[in-house]
């Protein structure tokens, strides 16, 4: 290996850690704290979205399986499956992303929980 070829690694290699750093830093922390709310005895208000198991085209184990391979916990009640709970809104948001993105549910409930 020449000196050129090992000074062009760790430039192409300080520029990914860049690239990955700004990504991270993306989302500023101080304004995401803003988004969590208190009750009145100072725990975090938390929020969930409640899918109706009717609106899922497969079955509601494999459709959960699905949500906690990308991340996201889940649990099923009689008549939900229930995504979150979630303190921070924003957190919220990226999972209604991605259902958006990636399913065709329309009656998506956010609830406070």
């Amino acid at each position: 290996m020449k000196v050129s070829d090992f000074e062009q690694e760790i430039f192409q290699k300080e520029t990914d850690l860049d690239t990955l750093r700004n990504e991270f830093n993306k989302n500023d922390i101080k304004s995401s704290l803003e988004d969590i709310k208190l009750n009145f005895d100072g725990t975090p208000v938390s929020w969930v979205i409640k899918i109706n198991i009717k609106d899922i085209s497969i079955s509601e184990e494999t459709f959960r399986e699905q949500l906690f391979n990308e991340g996201f916990q889940t649990l099923i009640n009689n008549e939900f499956v229930i995504v979150g709970p979630y303190v921070d809104k924003s957190r919220l948001e990226i999972v209604l992303e991605y259902l958006n993105s990636n399913t065709a549910l329309d009656n998506l409930i956010i609830e406070e929980w």
